[in-house]
């Protein structure tokens, strides 16, 4: 028991370093207020999001449709939790290190798997609490439901650890060292990602048309969510039966499997004559270019990270554009009780689309992905202008696109006007600029060159989250020129917008080429 309580504490130092820049080596007060204050800001994002639902929906007698949402939320969120860390749970060094010592190895496998149980169960509670709250304020306090919802809330990461240990085995096992190993890798993060996103955009369609006395029915529609309901709402004994079916013997199976293949890591196919040719400098941006993007589609946790705000606005485009526009207002005035016009659905969507803009983050790692072999590009006469590019565009790239087909292809369903059209195209454009090169600037202030595991760098590192500190606050820019400035016509309001972006992505591309040169020079 003292080597398991040793492991658990180990295992906490390691997360809390992960999170660590080498600037910050020493300050874990401030990482760890960090952590809390991220948790915190999450749990007050859900508090609020539940709190709207429940203030649009409780009225109509839709209650059981606000908890609906936030179990499939909370239900969707762990599992994606769950695949960014397929093949990445331990690294060679670790297990190696850890199988040396005079313990268990099942001890080890405990000690890690309550670990990563303790992360996801702390995601799901910020996720899913408070709707159990807010439903037990408009429908009264009820202890069996709080109990169940409670219980509900612990056996629902159960189900994330099942899946990642299952596909760890199958991966390790049947595909490690292959030629194609990473991009199977890859292939199958973005299949278990656009499946649970097509689950999430296809059980959500317009709450406020549904009738409250067919709830039940609709609610039956979607297992294993329904299950989860039906326990909370009705204590059903049969549906708790079917959630332990899906989350404890699959976990239990994956323990099982995990304890077997504990020590053997994804290692993959790689090949050492993989040279960086050019001549000239064009043809060096080009090189680097390519280095970028073959980096990003051979790293799965690299891809996910990115891969939420193009999955997000083709999801958006798609609902709108097979609404229409008079389907969409109506449904829209329904469900928010007030008169919905299209200078309304031109301030949202352009909301929405920067929101998921600010989602697609690439070159807050590219510096930190180089880890110990940045001495190499150091070492090469390419110009610090060309590399920047290089990490910066394939950022532009992925999203860029999207953005552009997605709001021209809105504009015209919903009749924008040209100045609507080209605010819609701009503002989340500048969002992208802002992000990729803003992003990279940043990564030049919190490298972190030495890792063992990409996730710590992509989805831990100090850049990655003061890059999404950064976006959020960038869009919360216009929410606030709203609240403070509320007789501002929303094109007024756009322009400001755009102003204010432009003027920050140009002291972002500014200070990058100018003291992020110095910066990477001193590396």
């Amino acid at each position: 028991m003292n080597n398991f309580k040793i492991l658990l504490k180990n295992n906490f130092n390691i997360l809390l370093a992960s999170f660590k820049s080498k600037k910050l080596r020493k300050k874990t007060t401030i990482t760890l207020s960090t952590i809390i204050l991220i948790g915190l800001g999450i749990f007050a994002l859900s508090f609020l999001q539940a709190y709207s639902l429940f203030v649009g929906l409780a009225g109509l007698g839709l209650s059981k449709i606000a908890l609906f949402n936030g179990v499939l939320m909370s239900f969707v969120v762990v599992i994606l939790i769950s695949t960014t860390k397929v093949t990445a749970s331990h690294t060679l060094n670790d297990s190696d290190l850890l199988l040396s010592l005079p313990i268990k190895k099942i001890t080890i496998a405990l000690s890690k798997t309550v670990s990563q149980y303790l992360f996801n169960f702390l995601f799901g509670f910020l996720l899913l609490f408070p709707y159990i709250v807010w439903y037990m304020v408009y429908e009264g306090f009820i202890f069996s439901f709080l109990l169940a919802g409670i219980l509900a809330i612990l056996l629902m990461p159960l189900l994330a650890l099942a899946l990642q240990y299952i596909l760890n085995f199958i991966i390790i096992r049947l595909f490690n060292k292959t030629r194609h190993a990473s991009l199977f890798k890859s292939f199958l993060t973005i299949v278990l990602f656009l499946g649970t996103m097509s689950l999430f955009a296809f059980t959500t369609p317009n709450y406020g048309a549904l009738n409250p006395l067919e709830l039940d029915a609709f609610i039956n529609k979607f297992p294993p969510i329904s299950w989860f309901m039906n326990f909370m709402l009705n204590t059903d004994l049969f549906a708790l039966l079917m959630i332990a079916i899906i989350t404890v013997i699959p976990f239990i199976f994956g323990l099982i499997l995990y304890v077997k293949n504990f020590g053997k890591t994804f290692v993959g196919y790689t090949e050492n004559n993989t040279p960086l040719i050019y001549k000239g400098h064009n043809n060096a941006f080009m090189s680097l270019l390519k280095k970028e993007l073959k980096n990003y589609v051979l790293t799965p946790i690299y891809i996910l990270n990115t891969i939420i705000g193009p999955v997000f606005i083709i999801i958006l485009t798609t609902v709108v554009a097979l609404e229409g526009y008079v389907a969409l207002t109506d449904g829209l005035s329904e469900s928010l009780q007030i008169q919905v016009t299209k200078d309304m659905l031109f301030a949202g969507l352009t909301i929405m689309f920067t929101s998921f803009t600010f989602l697609t983050m690439i070159s807050c790692s590219t510096i930190s992905l180089e880890g110990k072999n940045l001495w190499i590009l150091k070492s090469t006469p390419v110009k610090e202008k060309h590399l920047f590019l290089a990490k910066a565009v394939p950022n532009l790239i992925i999203v860029v696109p999207f953005l552009i087909i997605g709001s021209l292809l809105l504009s015209s369903i919903l009749h924008f006007t040209i100045i609507q059209t080209l605010l819609f195209v701009l503002i989340p454009l500048l969002a992208s600029a802002i992000v990729a090169f803003g992003g990279l600037l940043i990564n030049l202030f919190f490298p972190k060159l030495e890792w063992t595991d990409p996730v710590s760098v992509v989805k831990q590192g100090m850049s990655t989250i003061i890059t999404m500190l950064m976006g959020f606050i960038c869009l919360f820019i216009p929410i606030a020129i709203y609240l403070l400035f509320s007789q501002l016509s929303f094109i007024n309001l756009a322009f400001l917008t755009a102003i204010i972006y432009l003027a920050i992505a140009g002291i972002c591309i500014a200070v990058l080429f100018t003291r992020g040169k110095k910066m990477f020079r001193a590396l």
